[in-house]
């Protein structure tokens, strides 16, 4: 049996992480073709029903998204500073605005939200129903049972449909940055 030097064994970890690189990529493509043309992400003040001039990100059917955005909550409803990157401990919050038509009263619409890794693995789920016409807002809160690092991929769906994907990180050592 040969032995491998320090060298080879970084470029055999290098290899294998562009190549779980490319799988996620081709992960997320499916994604974004499956649902159609991937959404602009929208900013969205803390305070506000919906910014004017933003686009919806779901155009179609009776719950249209209208705003994404992913950070920190603490104990307020809705997320209060928008981060990409956060500590393999902090809670990830995701605020989710949208605009209901008056046919959810007859027949809710679910939304989820699903976090994965990038590495395929601690898929994380949660969902609301949608009764209510009008426009309103759910946060999604996740917190790691146990250390979870590196890239992370959300996605928001409406009744099982993808309608908007982004990444955000998670580093070591658990200093925030933004």
């Amino acid at each position: 049996m040969a032995r491998h030097t320090k060298s080879e064994h970084i470029q055999i970890v290098v290899a294998l992480i562009g190549l779980v690189g490319v799988i996620c990529a081709a992960l997320i493509t499916t994604f974004q073709t499956d649902a159609g043309k991937a959404p602009e992400p929208v900013s969205i003040e803390a305070n506000a029903t919906r910014m004017s001039g933003s686009k919806d990100l779901a155009p179609t059917g009776p719950v249209k998204i209208t705003g994404v955005i992913i950070g920190k909550a603490d104990a307020e409803p809705v997320v209060t500073e928008a981060l990409t990157r956060f500590g393999p401990r902090d809670e990830v919050a995701i605020t989710v605005r949208y605009q209901a038509d008056e046919s959810v009263a007859n027949f809710p619409v679910r939304i989820s939200a699903r976090v994965m890794s990038a590495m395929l693995n601690g898929v994380r789920e949660a969902t609301t129903d949608v009764s209510r016409a009008g426009n309103s807002f759910w946060t999604f809160r996740f917190s790691p049972d146990d250390e979870w690092v590196g890239q992370q991929f959300v996605w928001i769906q409406i009744d099982g449909r993808d309608v908007y994907g982004q990444q955000f990180d998670v580093v070591e050592g658990g200093r925030r940055l933004k």
